[in-house]
Order: structure tokens, then C-alpha cells, then sequence
């Protein structure tokens, strides 16, 4: 951990236009109260940073350039507001478990800070009925478990969602948690040279100390996976998020909702020294861990077979593992919620596939907050302006109105069609810009993979 990292990070970032808050903080309303009748604010932003649930900061993505695109649809534009959030054994330590505690300390973390801006965002000039949540990798899959929060049963404190390769590891398992804290107890022991029995007694201990556990313990995690992240504790998620929404306990209340996946999304989970079946199927129980060997089985022969010709979509074994661990951690997860939220918000409902060369993991972060010219790099490739002022125009669009199409006629953007029956799905490349193709986790594996049939 670096020297600015503390357990003491609860803190937001709001960032207001100048028109904003001078013209509408005038007349704001003095109370909360008061906000929820008025409604007249400007819509809001707010992010959810990813980071593998181990990582991030609320201020590693700075909003520049998307706040002053979004100034070019009415004039007025957005507020963004970024979040920090409890991570690592901090934030996921499944003490409810153990009954010691509550699991999943960093999405309630994410709560409080929606809960405040449902208060206070009108000292700003916002509306807390405008607001839109969004969130890249761990922060798409935080929106996702926002959503499912408490299996639809309590208010929600948003309206709209922005995912971008939602993903977490799958962790329903009772005994999986267990063994997750006494492996915590067990490391934190053998670092502080102390005999740790329980999570109050790792709370004894100092930060340095349990960032050290922490540490280690991320460390040691195989490869491609963080070990910490939410797990079901039968309150704020009372079962797997896929689980809850085909069963409609969801924030059915939802207006419109968009996502993005990236065309290799999975290449920089799975190791690239696999070479035969064997280290795949190793690869598997690393991802899936309470999978048996019939369901291990069944995912190496049915759903990803041991062909390398390419009649799959891929012909290595590392690609082979990539596709598996995308769509059970990351692209399903996309398909079940717009299947759930077909025939509620069925024309507000849309999706996109980042295909930017190399179109990796993450890749899509540095166009949605491009603040550059043309020379600015992102992982060490050029960024194409015309495909990140694209994205912006959507996301900002989205934000403002409920659809990415309100800045069509100023930007001269490609029409973004709703999701719809046909399970369209708008591409972002540098060549084909607006070409539509079908959703392509439209498909039996993803059904497979949603009545998580492998905890």
C-alpha cells in the first residue's frame, strides 16, 4: 500500500459546472425535504471505481473531459460526483459469517455514499432524481450488486446505471467464507507473530499491520483473481446477483440502463502459459472453486470444449480460458440484467462492445475520460478521439436524458438503437463506428452460467 492509502477513506468528490452552481445554487432548495419536491437540479453522475475490489481510488479517473462534453448537449451540463470505498480485507472480509460483523463493508460503504448524495446534492444544484450511477470492472459490479441490493426489497437511491464490464468472483458458498477468515486469522498470526482466534482480534490490530495481512493475502491470490470481493451474507445480497434479477428482486424501478463489454475481456485474467486441458480445467476450480468435478466436467467439454480450431472462438488454451472466465465472471452478467429488465424499461435498455484494438480489459476507461487530443495514450496506445468523443456523447447524453441518442443532433454521433427483442448491441471501433451486431452473450452458455449451477 502507498503512504496516502488509509482505512480512513470515506470521502466524495463532488464536481459542479461553474453554470451549475452559480445559477441554480441560488434558488436551491433548504432542505432535503424540500429537493424531493422541487426536482428542478441538474442530473448527476456518480462513479464507482474498480480496481478488482483490492484497489483503486476515487480520483484515479478525472472526469475533465466528460464533464465538459456533457456542457455541449444544454449548456449546463452534469455534476460528478466519485466515491471511495473500503477495498481488500478492509471492505470484504465475510465477518458476518463468523458473526462477528457484517460482510460486504465496502458495498455498504458504496450505499452511505449514495444515501448522501440522495440528501445533500441539492446544496449543489443537483437533483437526487436525476442521478445515474456508474462503474468500470469491480465498479460495474458494484452497480450490479447496488441493484440486486437487499433482493429489491428497500428504496433505491439512483434511477439509472451505467455499467461497463461489470465483474466479480463468484463466492455463495458458506464454507468458502469461512475458510476465507480463518486463512485472514491464519496469515495476520504468522505476520504479527500473535495467536489471532477471531475478527475482533484482527481489529486489534494497527493499520500497518492489517494492510500488511492485506498485502500478502491479495498477493498470494492466483492468477487473474484478488481473493477479496462480495459474497452472499443474506442481507445486502441474499443470493448471487444473476440469481436475484432473474427472479425480479431488482430495483425494478429502474429507468433506462446502459453497458459495455470489451472484445478481449478476458486475456488479462487467465494466465498465457496454459497448454493443455488438464491446466484449463486447473484454471476452472481457480475461478470456481466449489465446482465438482461433474460441473468442471461439463464446462470443458459442453460449454468450452478441448477444440483449438477455432470453431469456438478460440485456438489456444489461454484464449480457451479467457472466453470462460469473460463470460462467467464479466459478459453474462451484462445479458441477465437486460433479459430482467426487458418489458420494464424495454426502450431504454442499451449496449455497446468496445472493440478498439487491442480492446482488452479496461480499455474502454480511457475513452469514457478522455481529456486529450489525439496523442493521448491509454496503456500505452493512442486514443482515437472521434471513438472517445463518441462514448462521452452517449454517457453524457444518457446521464442528461434517459437515452444516449439527446446529443445526436449537435455531435452528429451514430443512432445508439435500444437493446430491444433483437438484442442489439452498437460496436465502438475505429472502423465501423455505429455498426450493430447481436448480442453475442445472447447464447445457452450464459444461461448456464445464471443458475450458477457451480456453487
Amino acid at each position: 500500500m502507498s503512504s496516502e492509502e488509509t482505512e480512513d477513506c470515506l470521502f466524495l468528490d463532488v464536481m459542479v459546472p461553474t453554470r451549475i452552481f452559480d445559477s441554480q445554487t441560488r434558488n436551491r432548495p433548504s432542505s432535503w425535504e424540500a429537493s424531493q419536491a422541487s426536482c428542478t437540479g441538474a442530473p448527476v453522475l456518480v462513479w464507482i471505481d474498480g480496481g478488482g475490489f483490492s484497489a483503486g481510488y476515487k480520483h484515479e479517473q478525472i472526469p475533465t473531459g466528460l464533464i465538459e462534453r456533457s456542457l455541449s448537449v444544454d449548456g449546463n451540463g452534469m455534476i460528478f460526483v466519485a466515491m471511495n470505498y473500503r477495498v481488500g480485507l478492509f471492505g470484504f472480509l465475510p465477518a458476518g459469517i463468523a458473526g462477528e460483523g457484517v460482510s460486504n463493508a465496502g458495498l455498504l460503504d458504496q450505499r452511505l455514499a449514495l444515501e448522501w448524495v440522495q440528501k445533500y446534492i441539492h446544496l449543489f444544484g443537483g437533483d437526487p432524481s436525476r442521478v445515474t450511477i456508474m462503474g468500470e470492472s469491480a465498479g460495474g459490479g458494484s452497480v450490479f450488486h447496488q441493484i440486486t441490493a437487499f433482493g429489491g426489497k428497500q428504496d433505491f437511491p439512483f434511477q439509472q446505471a451505467i455499467l461497463q464490464s461489470p465483474g466479480w468472483q463468484p463466492n455463495g458458498d458458506p464454507g468458502t467464507q469461512k475458510m476465507l477468515i480463518e486463512y485472514a486469522l491464519t496469515n495476520a498470526s504468522l505476520l504479527t507473530n500473535k495467536s489471532l482466534q477471531t475478527v475482533e482480534d484482527l481489529r486489534g490490530l494497527s493499520f500497518k499491520q492489517l494492510a500488511l495481512v492485506n498485502s500478502v493475502i491479495v498477493g498470494r491470490s492466483s492468477y487473474g483473481i484478488y481473493t477479496f470481493g462480495p459474497v452472499v451474507d443474506g442481507s445486502f445480497v441474499p443470493d448471487m446477483p444473476g440469481k436475484l434479477v432473474a427472479e425480479g428482486r431488482f430495483a425494478t424501478s429502474l429507468k433506462a440502463i446502459m453497458m459495455g463489454t470489451n472484445f478481449n475481456e478476458g486475456v488479462l485474467f487467465n494466465s498465457p502459459f496454459l497448454t493443455n486441458d488438464q491446466e484449463y480445467r486447473h484454471n476452472v476450480r481457480a475461478f470456481f472453486p466449489n465446482s465438482n468435478d461433474e460441473v468442471v466436467d461439463y464446462i470443458a467439454t459442453t460449454m468450452y470444449p478441448n477444440d483449438l480450431s477455432g470453431k469456438y472462438n478460440y485456438t489456444t488454451q489461454p484464449l480457451r480460458a479467457a472466453l470462460t472466465t469473460a463470460e462467467g465472471c464479466f459478459l453474462c452478467n451484462t445479458r441477465y440484467l437486460a433479459e430482467a429488465l426487458h418489458g420494464i424499461v424495454s426502450t431504454n435498455i442499451f449496449k455497446y462492445l468496445f472493440a478498439v484494438p487491442p480492446a482488452i480489459h479496461a480499455d474502454d476507461l480511457g475513452y469514457s475520460f478522455y481529456n486529450g487530443n489525439g496523442t493521448t495514450t491509454w496503456e500505452g496506445y493512442p486514443v482515437n478521439a472521434e471513438v472517445a468523443f463518441t462514448l462521452q456523447d452517449y454517457i453524457t447524453s444518457f446521464v442528461m436524458s434517459g437515452s444516449p441518442n439527446n446529443g445526436n443532433a449537435i455531435h452528429k454521433t451514430p443512432w445508439f438503437p435500444a437493446y430491444g427483442t433483437n438484442a442489439s448491441v452498437l460496436t465502438l471501433n475505429e472502423t465501423g463506428l455505429g455498426a450493430l451486431l447481436v448480442d453475442p452473450q445472447a447464447n445457452q452458455r450464459c444461461d448456464w452460467w445464471q443458475k450458477v449451477l457451480y456453487v
